[in-house]
């Protein structure tokens, strides 16, 4: 009873495997809880969104020509009829745009990370994330919620880039391209609170892996052959897999472009 009332959950809109899998995972907790400053981790936290959404959206605009402009500049009959033009330096293309997308990524999130700790202090990294997001089914403190929003983050940006380079070599446009990172980031805004089974799906875009800490203390659930899992704890790994698989498919695609 005391769950239900601190939770504050609508327990009828979940199955009854959802609603033992909650209470499970709430008493996994450890308590009492470990108190400290923690401002420094929190703010870290708190604003973590803003340069994964920032940066997804100028790296698009980088690679969304990585392909494309081979035909925007009418240099593809240059470009295909070299020895390695659909070998190696397709492979090239994909490695640039991969690269370019880790360093960016990990350089600005390094920064943040010094700037932030080095200003507000390093305290409070092994205080309970329930601290600040109370509702919380994540038994883990506020450092290993750092971590994993950071790669979070950084999936989320491979699988965004390997969809725009895709889109960039399968319609020869940069524009297409160029839009793709803001139409996934920003749709989920206007599909929330439709339906349930649409919200599910919003649950499950990758802008949720960009906004990892937003998503903690939520109770975003989904049931896969009769096991119920955290939403997050699916998509870490799905996306993983789709960017894999989109690499192979973008080099095929490319490499056998014909030349107009």
């Amino acid at each position: 009873d005391w769950l239900y009332d601190q939770t504050d959950v609508a327990f009828d809109l979940y199955t009854e495997g959802e609603k033992q899998y909650l209470i499970r995972q709430y008493n996994k907790l450890e308590t009492p809880f470990y108190i400290d400053y923690h401002d420094g981790w929190d703010q870290l936290l708190e604003n973590a969104s803003f340069l994964p959404m920032l940066g997804i959206l100028i790296i698009g605009y980088m690679v969304a020509g990585i392909f494309s402009n081979e035909f925007k500049w009418k240099a593809d009959t240059v470009y295909f009829s070299t020895l390695l033009g659909r070998n190696k330096a397709t492979s090239a293309k994909i490695q640039a745009g991969l690269l370019l997308v880790t360093v960016l990524y990990w350089t600005a999130m390094l920064i943040y990370s010094i700037v932030t700790l080095g200003y507000l202090g390093f305290e409070g990294a092994s205080c309970i994330v329930q601290l600040r997001a109370w509702k919380s089914i994540y038994n883990i403190t506020m450092w290993q919620a750092w971590m994993l929003t950071l790669l979070c983050g950084y999936i989320g940006h491979l699988f965004l880039t390997t969809l725009t380079m895709f889109i960039s070599a399968k319609t020869r446009s940069s524009v297409i391209a160029v839009t793709t990172p803001f139409v996934i980031l920003f749709i989920p805004s206007f599909l929330q609170g439709m339906t349930d089974w649409l919200d599910t799906v919003v649950a499950m875009m990758p802008v949720n892996l960009l906004e990892f800490y937003q998503h903690l203390g939520t109770f975003d659930l989904v049931t896969v052959f009769g096991k119920v899992y955290r939403v997050l704890d699916v998509c870490i790994p799905l996306y993983m897999i789709l960017t894999l698989a989109l690499i192979p498919v973008i080099y095929r695609t490319f490499q056998k472009k014909q030349i107009i």
